[in-house]
């Protein structure tokens, strides 16, 4: 399953994720983000799904 940092990156190469985790096999696992390579046609898909999601943006 792709997840939103290896989509990040793929659209990004310069995105430095800031990573929040406290466990070293989390850390391990977003890493590996950095070896997964998206088609142009995934990165469209997923920001396609993406734009798509309502944002309630009083959250933040």
């Amino acid at each position: 399953m792709v997840n939103l940092i290896q989509s990040a990156v793929a659209q990004r190469p310069f995105i430095v994720p800031i990573l929040g985790t406290t466990k070293l096999s989390r850390l391990q696992e977003n890493l590996g983000a950095m070896n997964v390579r998206l088609s142009a046609t995934e990165v469209a898909e997923i920001n396609h799904i993406l734009n798509q999601l309502e944002i309630d943006e009083s959250y933040f």
